[in-house]
């Protein structure tokens, strides 16, 4: 498994990178099961997340993409395209579900939450995106980078993503 998270309840828990790394898993926590294998991505999977009200999850891939899915059905959503190299982050806005997305590119994009329409870059690190955190208040992103030059000059970046 390359990433976990649980759903904001605690009550399920995506993991990525399962089954030869291109699909991702809903696991049930309390009755510890299977709820749903999530297939489609082309490469591995890196990132996984759920939106605050637990009926979606997201996953990324180094295909270049993320996934949108149906936390009730297992069904895809959507596929979110854009990035011009691996997705390896994503982070999901605790306030209204909005998705960011990091990727090797080093862009940070921002996604819809509940339909997976691309909605703005908010910029680029210059370097291979590490980590991305949204403060509680839904209003700043914090990035970090992996690789490169920028990172020894410049290792995290505050966003204002306040709307």
């Amino acid at each position: 498994m390359n990433s976990l998270a649980f759903s904001p309840d605690s009550k399920l828990l995506v993991s990525g990178g399962g089954l030869g790394g291109l699909s991702a898993i809903i696991w049930d926590v309390e009755k510890h099961a299977l709820r749903h294998h999530l297939e489609g991505h082309k490469g591995e999977i890196y990132t996984v997340g759920f939106t605050p009200d637990s009926a979606r999850a997201a996953s990324g891939s180094f295909d270049n993409t993320l996934k949108l899915w149906s936390v009730g059905s297992g069904r895809e959503i959507a596929t979110l395209r854009g990035h011009r190299d691996k997705v390896n982050v994503l982070a999901v806005s605790p306030t209204d579900g909005t998705i960011f997305s990091g990727s090797y590119d080093g862009d940070i994009r921002v996604w819809d939450g509940s339909t997976g329409r691309y909605l703005r870059t908010i910029g680029n690190t210059n370097s291979w995106v590490g980590g991305l955190a949204p403060t509680p208040d839904g209003k700043k992103l914090v990035s970090t980078c992996i690789g490169g030059p920028p990172c020894a000059s410049e290792p995290q970046i505050v966003w204002d993503i306040a709307g």
